[in-house]
């Protein structure tokens, strides 16, 4: 998807690993999988481009 959007494709699979980083802690509940792992790196450069 990333090569489709003309975007960095190291970015993007850095950012595919962090939003699955939190899977085996939300056991199974999809309306926190993701935001668990969005609050993780508060202030780094991923949160500031992709997590708004």
């Amino acid at each position: 998807m990333a090569k489709e959007l003309k975007e960095d494709t190291h970015l993007w699979k850095i950012v595919g690993l962090l939003h699955n980083h939190d899977y085996d802690e939300v056991k199974g509940d999809m309306q926190r999988h993701g935001i668990v792992a969005a609050e993780k790196p508060k202030g780094n450069f991923l949160r500031r481009r992709f997590m708004q």
